[in-house]
C-alpha cells in the first residue's frame, strides 16, 4: 500500500519508508530529495502580497485541494489493477483538523466521483497556519460582491458579460496556466475589471519518477482560489459569498459520447453532483461561500444566443480559447476535440462567423481527413452520439446519467442535452469548419 503524506518540509524524516511518498506543503525553496515532491513554493508569501488573509477552515480546505491534485499526478493509473482506478492513502497537515476529520467520508466520496479512485484520507495537525491580517492593516477589501470564475474559455467570458450587465461587481479568479495566462489578461481588460482579476498558479513537483497525465482532481484547485479570494471581499461575518461557476449544462453533464468515453475524457469538474458535494462540505464546516451554476440548463448555443451584451461579447468571444490541446497546438484550437467541436456548433447556432483566433488546425471534419498518427478525435464519437439518440432515443442514449436529479430538472437536463446533440449535429452536417 502506498502512502501519500503532506506537510511541512521541516517535519518530513530523514530515512523515508518504500512505500511512503512526501509532498512539502508550501516550501520556501525547490526540494530535491529522493521520494519527496513539493506544492506551490512560497505560497504564504504570494497569497500575502495579494492581500489575502483566509480564515482557517477556508485556508485548510485549500491546502487539502491541493493535496489532493498533486497526488492525482504522482500515482500511475496504469499499476493499478483494472489499470484506471487507484486506492489512494493521503495524509494531510492541516492548521485545525478536527472538523476535516469529521468530513472525511464525504470528501472521500466527492474526489471519488472527481477522480475515479478510491480516496482515504487521514487528518493530522502541525500544517500551516494562515497569516492573520495584521492590526491597522493597509490591505484594501474590494467592493466586489461576488466571485466569478474567469479560465479564459468562452462561457467564463459570456458568464462575465452577464454578471456585469445585471449590475454585479464580480471579483474575477483566474487559475495560470501557461497558455491561457495572457488571454484572462485579454478579458479582463476588455470587461474594464483589471483591479478586480486575481490570478493564482498551482506548482507541483511529484516524489515519484513517473507522473500520470490524466490529472482530473486538478480542477479541484480553481474552486479552492476561488474560495480564497472571497476574503478579499468586504462582508459581514454572516454574509455568504457567490461563487459563479460559468460553465453550459451541456458540457458540465459531459455525457459520455459512447461507451469508450468513460475514463479520463470524461471529466467531471462542474457536474452537478460534485459540485453538490462540495457545496455540502462547505455548509458542515460552516465555509459561508455559495456555488452558483447559472448555465447549468443552457448548451454553450444558447448561451452566445442570449448573451446579455453582444457587443462586447463579440470583442472577445476570438480571443478565448476551448481546446484541451491549445498549448499543444502553439496556441491553436486543434478543431476536432469535444470542446472544439461543440465551440463550433455553438457559433452556428448563434449566427456568428467563428472569427477564432489564429484559426483551427484540422478544418475540416470529413472522415478523410482524420488521421490517428495527428492527435486524439472525437469526431467519430458525437457521430455515434448523434446516430444513438435520433435512432433509439434521448433517454436511451443517456442511459441513466441522469439519475441524480430530481423528476423536474431530469426533464430540464434531458432537454439540454438534445438540444447540444442537436448543434453538433447541425455542425457536423455542415462538414467543414
Amino acid at each position: 500500500m502506498i502512502k501519500f503524506i503532506c506537510c511541512k518540509e521541516s517535519n518530513i524524516p530523514h530515512e523515508i519508508p518504500e512505500d511512503t511518498y512526501y509532498f512539502a506543503l508550501y516550501p520556501s525553496h525547490s526540494i530535491l530529495r529522493e521520494r519527496v515532491g513539493y506544492i506551490n513554493i512560497d505560497f504564504l508569501k504570494k497569497i500575502k502580497k495579494l492581500g489575502i488573509f483566509p480564515h482557517v477552515k477556508e485556508f485548510d480546505f485549500v491546502t487539502i485541494a491541493l493535496s489532493v491534485a498533486a497526488i492525482d499526478n504522482a500515482m500511475l493509473r496504469q499499476k493499478s489493477v483494472d489499470g484506471w482506478t487507484r486506492n489512494i492513502h493521503a495524509r494531510i497537515s492541516l492548521s485545525d483538523p478536527a472538523p476535516w476529520n469529521l468530513q472525511r467520508d464525504s470528501l472521500q466520496k466527492a474526489f471519488h466521483f472527481l477522480t475515479g479512485d478510491y480516496w482515504f484520507f487521514d487528518f493530522t495537525a502541525g500544517g500551516w497556519t494562515p497569516l492573520e491580517c495584521p492590526n491597522n492593516s493597509s490591505v484594501a477589501l474590494l467592493d466586489a460582491d461576488c466571485i466569478c470564475l474567469l479560465s479564459g474559455g468562452l462561457d467564463s467570458f459570456i458568464g462575465a458579460i452577464d454578471l456585469q450587465t445585471q449590475n454585479k461587481i464580480p471579483l474575477f479568479v483566474s487559475q495560470i496556466t501557461r497558455a491561457d495566462a495572457s488571454i484572462q489578461r485579454e478579458l479582463v481588460a476588455l470587461l474594464n475589471a483589471s483591479e478586480r482579476h486575481v490570478a493564482l498558479s498551482f506548482s507541483t513537483k511529484t516524489p515519484c519518477k513517473e507522473t500520470e497525465k490524466s490529472t482530473r482532481g486538478r480542477s479541484i484547485v480553481f474552486f479552492a482560489y476561488a474560495l480564497l479570494a472571497t476574503s478579499l471581499i468586504r462582508r459581514t461575518p454572516s454574509e455568504y459569498v457567490e461563487i459563479f461557476v460559468p460553465e453550459n449544462g451541456f458540457i458540465s453533464l459531459n455525457i459520455p459520447m459512447n461507451s469508450g468515453r468513460i475514463g479520463s475524457l470524461s471529466t467531471k469538474t462542474t457536474h452537478p453532483v460534485y459540485l453538490g458535494f462540495i457545496q455540502r462540505i462547505w455548509d458542515e464546516v460552516h465555509i459561508r461561500s455559495i456555488l452558483k451554476m447559472p448555465y447549468q440548463f443552457m448548451t454553450k448555443g444558447d448561451m452566445l444566443t442570449e448573451c446579455s451584451n453582444k457587443k462586447l461579447l463579440e470583442q472577445g468571444a476570438f480571443l478565448t480559447a476551448s481546446c484541451g490541446k491549445y498549448a499543444h497546438y502553439g496556441r491553436r484550437h486543434c478543431g476536432r476535440c469535444l470542446p472544439c467541436l461543440v465551440r463550433q456548433a455553438a457559433f452556428l447556432k448563434a449566427k456568428m462567423p467563428d472569427k477564432t483566433r489564429n484559426g483551427y488546425v484540422f478544418t475540416s471534419l470529413s472522415d478523410s481527413k482524420i488521421n490517428k498518427k495527428t492527435g486524439a478525435n472525437d469526431f467519430h464519437a458525437v457521430v455515434e452520439a448523434c446516430i444513438t439518440a435520433k435512432q433509439q432515443g434521448i433517454q436511451r442514449f443517456l442511459a441513466g446519467e441522469l439519475a441524480f436529479a430530481s423528476t423536474t430538472d431530469k426533464i430540464r437536463y434531458l432537454e439540454v442535452v438534445e438540444r447540444g446533440l442537436h448543434e453538433l449535429e447541425f455542425l457536423l452536417l455542415q462538414g467543414t469548419i
